[in-house]
């Protein structure tokens, strides 16, 4: 009998003839798609500055001038080889340097090349003794230091995931908008109902229970079409360039699960709340 019961007084609070409840439908599976694709795209991002920044770091480029003497070139190859946190130094022959040089010149056969050496360091060597070292052994040698560069790309990363968050903080305070308008209209619809309820001996906690309910399984739906566009949408991406794939870590599947997620979260909350204050208003 309590289950007859409970069955008539969720089809007479029914929101599902609400207009601003099919709304809330459509605008769920915006959100959370829209907070899936973007949390997962700045993971994506962080990824591949991660990996750019240890290939950075991992490598430091001499120039010196193409009159330096081959003995010069191998004593300073030697002595950088036994400094501390250097792997290995290599000579790049004058084929790859002009490859290198290739975009930035018309033609590359006018002036000498200079001569590249390549040093695989690891990230915890000294910078200010490497570089004393060089400039000893060859005053002329210029340094190719990335960190100015690395620094400001750091700081891009930075500004963006910030920039995500902000717009996530935003798309969480038009869902909970969304919720208030979807519970307030539906209630206003159903205010007969909402009465007659009241007068057989509804209670305020289940009443409320019964508006809740709703809201949040129509918000669990919008986020499960949203999780399903936005993992179909990664994986075309994927699929096209081969290259990412090696980016989608764990971490990137969990983001692009759970973040989304904190939309129904809110949906139960604001809607727990609105909903109570209207019932024992009314």
């Amino acid at each position: 009998m309590a289950y007859k019961v409970a069955q008539a007084a969720k089809k007479a609070l029914s929101l599902d003839y609400s207009g601003a409840n099919r709304l809330l439908l459509l605008m769920t599976i915006m959100l959370c798609w829209l907070i899936a694709v973007g949390a997962a795209s700045i993971t994506i991002f962080s990824n591949v500055y991660q990996v750019w920044q240890l290939n950075q770091q991992g490598q430091i480029s001499l120039y010196l001038l193409p009159s330096s003497d081959d003995s010069e070139i191998q004593n300073l190859q030697e002595k950088l080889v036994a400094f501390p946190a250097v792997s290995a130094i290599q000579k790049l022959d004058q084929h790859k340097v002009q490859s290198l040089l290739q975009p930035y010149f018309q033609t590359t056969q006018a002036f000498p090349l200079p001569v590249v050496l390549v040093a695989t360091v690891k990230p915890n060597i000294d910078r200010q003794k490497f570089d004393a070292l060089v400039h000893t052994l060859a005053p002329t040698a210029e340094i190719d230091d990335n960190r100015a560069m690395l620094q400001v790309i750091a700081k891009t990363v930075n500004l963006s995931q910030w920039g995500i968050f902000v717009f996530s903080v935003i798309l969480m305070g038009i869902m909970s908008l969304l919720v208030i308008l979807t519970v307030r209209t539906g209630l206003r619809e159903q205010k007969k109902a909402l009465s007659i309820l009241q007068f057989l001996g509804g209670t305020d906690a289940f009443l409320t229970n019964l508006i809740v309910r709703q809201i949040v399984l129509r918000s669990l739906l919008g986020w499960g079409i949203a999780l399903c566009i936005a993992i179909a949408i990664v994986v075309c991406i994927a699929f096209i360039w081969p290259f990412l794939g090696n980016l989608l870590t764990p971490q990137v599947w969990l983001v692009l699960f759970f973040t989304p997620l904190l939309l129904p979260i809110i949906a139960w909350v604001t809607a727990s709340t609105t909903a109570y204050s209207i019932v024992q208003k009314s």
